[in-house]
């Protein structure tokens, strides 16, 4: 699939009109940009630097 731009997409690994979405640790909403539990999880659980 291509176009103007030539832009190429793969159907499969697309999703469209979703309510939210994970990428690089943060979630996309219509609301802005959150980030995920797993993230704040990480960083809750990191050791005390020395």
């Amino acid at each position: 699939m291509t176009g103007d731009f030539n832009l190429k997409i793969n159907k499969e690994k697309c999703a469209f009109a979703q309510p939210e979405m994970s990428y690089f640790g943060h979630k996309l909403t219509g609301q802005g940009l959150k980030t995920t539990e797993e993230r704040i999880a990480a960083i809750v659980k990191m050791k005390e630097p020395v």
